[in-house]
């Protein structure tokens, strides 16, 4: 999803009868479908009488469609040039392409459907502790990374709402943080973001990233909560550095941001460039997530419980790299 009008417009509801039919119109399989937690889109889980298990994802009908087909090349990619990388799988729609354009109700907008395959393992965010967990993110994000290299960035999206180089943006957003010490502590990051972080940002090279990767689009094996089963969510891509990505899968593990660098730098070493930028990054991606998701569970008080599902550990992470003085 792009800009913040986009994020802020509603999505005619999807009923499980709905999906079901979607993908038996459009991807020629009979299946009960089971609607799934999402900030914005819509998505199902579907199964089969024969026990086949997918996922039907069901975008946002304001997204723009290169954007999605650019997500959908980046999945197609990733697997023909890492194939161990445990990424979805796309099905294909009964035209052969790996996605459908499909009305979801009557009278609505259209929007791109796409069938995946349902990964096994256990959401990391649900899964318990292990000694290996931290840097089996950081490989699998230097994994990532190689197979997306030569993906084409012409489609990616300028105005992400989650891309952390417009974070200076999001001080519109600010009101809406109720606590004015925490307000004054996010100020200060986009601050310095602007300030210091953002220009030797832009000096770096640039490519496909996934943008997203925390513990709710990361599973793990169920007999070993050490190796990363799954990766998924791909909605949030950009093209920027690859540190960035790898600031973003830090802010979610800043007790432990050291194991998930030394991941990373087993398969791509960082440059001096770049590991001055990490925690500046980790700290303005704690900004943003505060500001955004106190925005968004104003906009949207049924889903508060989901948007704001992160926004206590970034409180007490930006709190704790500020205490510390580590920017």
């Amino acid at each position: 999803m792009s800009g913040a009008a986009e994020w802020s417009a509603a999505a005619e509801a999807v009923t499980p009868d709905a999906a079901a039919d979607i993908t038996r119109r459009s991807f020629g399989i009979a299946a009960r479908a089971t609607a799934l937690a999402s900030e914005r889109d819509h998505n199902f889980a579907i199964e089969t009488e024969a026990g086949e298990r997918w996922v039907l994802k069901l975008t946002h009908p304001a997204e723009r469609r290169e954007f999605t087909l650019w997500q959908t090349e980046a999945l197609t990619q990733a697997a023909r040039r890492s194939p161990g990388l445990p990424l979805p799988r796309l099905g294909p729609a009964t035209d052969g392409r790996p996605w459908a354009e499909v009305v979801a109700t009557p009278g609505a907008a259209p929007r791109i459907a796409r069938l995946m395959t349902l990964l096994p393992g256990v959401p990391l965010h649900r899964a318990p502790p292990h000694p290996r967990q931290r840097a089996a993110i950081g490989a699998a994000l230097a994994c990532l990374h190689g197979a997306l290299a030569e993906l084409d960035t012409a489609p990616a999206p300028s105005d992400l709402l989650w891309d952390l180089r417009r974070a200076p943006k999001l001080r519109v957003y600010l009101p809406n943080l109720a606590d004015a010490a925490l307000r004054s502590q996010v100020a200060a990051t986009f601050d310095r973001l602007e300030r210091d972080t953002l220009p030797a940002l832009a000096r770096l090279p640039v490519q496909a990233i996934h943008n997203d990767f925390q513990p709710w689009n990361l599973l793990v094996d169920a007999a070993d909560a050490g190796r990363i089963s799954g990766i998924i969510d791909f909605g949030d891509m950009v093209a920027a550095p690859p540190v960035m990505d790898l600031a973003v899968a830090c802010a979610y593990h800043v007790g432990d941001i050291e194991a998930v660098i030394a991941g990373y730098e087993s398969l791509r070493p960082l440059s001096a460039a770049e590991q001055a930028l990490v925690m500046p990054l980790v700290a303005g991606r704690l900004a943003m997530t505060l500001a955004i998701t106190a925005w968004r569970a104003g906009l949207h008080p049924e889903n508060a419980t989901y948007i704001l599902r992160n926004a206590a550990a970034a409180r007490t992470g930006l709190e704790q790299i500020l205490a510390a003085g580590q920017i």
